[in-house]
């Protein structure tokens, strides 16, 4: 049970709440802040759900940083942890983005922490645009 009540006050009037805008598309430096292996519901193939944040000293100068103070969070789900041969050749790449070690046993806790290059782009989900992951590098 929840120690909230049941009337949520806010600053403002939530009906008239609008997007903050994108991060612009662009390649920025990103820390890994949380990893989570899951099961896709679709395929049934297990990948890591891989959190990075993008701090605000990382924006661009003209970006309004106040609306991400902490940082802006996207996910990365593209890491499969199949065991197949095209799928441990993209691992092997990923982690070498990363700068993380390989071998037959993988921790993906241990990658929290960890730091890549992130390219952000722009894309729409349910008709609202938002911030995608695309290519990680190492830095």
């Amino acid at each position: 049970m929840s120690d909230l009540p049941s009337v949520i006050e806010f600053s403002e009037d939530v009906s008239k709440a609008e997007a903050p805008p994108l991060l612009p598309a662009g390649v920025y430096e990103a820390q890994i802040s949380t990893v989570e292996p899951k099961v896709s519901v679709n395929s049934g193939n297990k990948y890591a759900s891989v959190m990075f944040r993008i701090m605000p000293d990382h924006f661009p100068p003209d970006y309004d940083a106040s609306f991400y103070p902490d940082g802006k969070l996207l996910a990365y789900n593209r890491v499969l942890l199949e065991d197949t041969p095209q799928a441990r050749f993209r691992l092997r790449n990923f982690l070498d983005a990363i700068q993380a070690k390989g071998g037959k046993s993988i921790d993906v806790g241990t990658w929290v922490g960890l730091s890549a290059m992130v390219e952000v782009s722009h894309g729409s989900y349910e008709g609202t645009d938002k911030e995608e992951l695309g290519r990680v590098t190492s830095v």
